[in-house]
């Protein structure tokens, strides 16, 4: 999580004045693993919070982005 604002006067006179916060748990709590799955460009959460999604790996802009994979009359 970040908080950046700048501030600066008129023809960039005065110095830019920055602010900024990080919040490190987030990082330091994430823990999932992929296992990818054959023949697909997307892998299986095995573990974490999201344990049974999917993840798109396929680098296009849906890139990254969790799923549930449907299956409906054994397809």
């Amino acid at each position: 999580m970040s908080d950046v604002s700048a501030v600066t006067g008129a023809g960039g006179a005065t110095p830019a004045t920055t602010k900024k916060t990080t919040d490190k748990t987030a990082a330091k709590d994430f823990k999932e693993t992929l296992k990818a799955v054959d023949g697909h460009k997307y892998a299986k959460i095995t573990d974490g919070e999201r344990k049974g999604l999917y993840v798109n790996q396929s680098g296009n802009e849906r890139n990254g982005d969790a799923f549930k994979l449907v299956e409906r009359d054994g397809f």
